[in-house]
């Protein structure tokens, strides 16, 4: 049973790794362990994440659809990672030596 498992879990890491780009570096670095194996601890709570935000998306809206709201977010543009940084730090400082340190690596 252990193996199927294994297997399983390694089927499924590869769908979601394949259909969400980017989601793969935060996965190898907290769900896969040293030794290629997954730990399903951390795997079941992304997957409990996961089933959260797909029952949040099928809620209908309680509001009018504004075109104005909706032209403004389609046509802003996508901010990376290293972008959205920079803009925390310049709301609030860096206030300890790894985000100062970070800081200094994002300018």
């Amino acid at each position: 049973m252990a193996l199927f498992d294994r297997y399983l879990g390694a089927c499924v890491y590869d769908v979601v790794t394949s259909q969400w780009p980017g989601l793969h570096r935060a996965l190898d670095t907290r769900i896969k362990l040293p030794n290629g194996h997954i730990n399903f601890e951390k795997f079941w709570q992304l997957a409990k994440q996961v089933t959260e935000f797909i029952a949040w998306k099928q809620v209908a809206c309680p509001f009018e659809k504004n075109p104005r709201v909706i032209a403004f977010l389609q046509a802003s543009p996508v901010l990376t990672e290293n972008t959205l940084a920079l803009a925390s730090f310049e709301c609030e400082p860096p206030d300890n030596n790894p985000e100062k340190e970070r800081y200094k690596a994002l300018k």
